[in-house]
C-alpha cells in the first residue's frame, strides 16, 4: 500500500515543521496485540477505570481488539517528540484526528487515529459524564491491548523508555492510524 500523495505531503509538512519527528507505513502483520498490555493499563496506569475512552469503559476487550485489528491490513506509525515537559505534544491527539480525516477523504474509508495517551479532548473526562466530544474521542494505543515496544522492535525503530528528562532525542510519543 502507498500513501495518498496528499497524505504524504501532510507527513512531511508536519516533520519539516517539527510537529513530528517521523512517520513509518506498516503490514499490520507487524503489528503486536496481547492481552498483557491491557494487565499494564490496569496495574500502573493512574486513568484505569476513571477516563471514559479508558479500559474497562468504553473500550473493546482485549479479544475483540484482537479480533477487530486483525481485520485492518496497515498502520501508520507516527512518532512526536515530547513536549518541554516530558508530556505527549499537546497537538499530536490533533494531528492524528486530521491525519484520520485526509486518510478518509482519500477512500481509506476505515481510517481511525489512535492516541499516544488517553484522551485528551475535553478538559475534564470521568466515566460519570457523558463524553462531550464523541466525535474526536478515540482509544490509546494501550487501550487497544498493541504491545507498541514490540510493535517498534519489529519494525526495526528504536524507542528508549524515559528514565530522566535528559533524553529527549531517544524518547518519542506514538500514534497511529490504522488503515484499511
Amino acid at each position: 500500500m502507498n500513501l495518498p500523495p496528499e497524505l504524504t505531503q501532510y507527513l512531511q509538512n508536519l516533520m519539516i515543521a517539527e510537529e513530528c519527528f517521523d512517520y513509518t507505513l506498516f503490514s499490520m502483520d507487524k503489528l503486536i496485540i496481547t492481552p498483557k498490555v491491557r494487565l499494564k493499563c490496569m496495574y500502573g496506569c493512574q486513568n484505569y477505570g476513571i477516563q471514559r475512552k479508558c479500559p474497562p469503559n468504553d473500550t473493546l476487550s482485549p479479544v475483540q481488539c484482537i479480533k477487530y485489528l486483525k481485520d485492518y491490513s496497515n498502520a501508520l506509525l507516527i512518532r512526536f517528540v515530547p513536549d518541554q515537559d516530558f508530556g505527549a505534544p499537546i497537538n499530536a491527539q490533533s494531528i492524528l484526528l486530521e491525519i484520520e480525516r485526509k486518510a478518509m477523504l482519500n477512500n481509506l474509508r476505515f481510517a481511525l487515529a489512535v492516541f499516544p495517551t488517553h484522551c485528551h479532548q475535553c478538559d475534564l473526562c470521568h466515566i460519570s459524564q457523558e463524553c462531550a466530544k464523541p466525535l474526536q474521542a478515540r482509544p490509546s494505543i494501550s487501550s487497544l491491548c498493541i504491545d507498541i515496544l514490540g510493535t517498534l522492535e519489529k519494525l526495526g525503530l528504536q524507542q528508549k523508555i524515559l528514565t530522566s528528562k535528559d533524553q529527549p532525542k531517544e524518547f518519542y510519543y506514538l500514534g497511529l492510524i490504522l488503515l484499511e
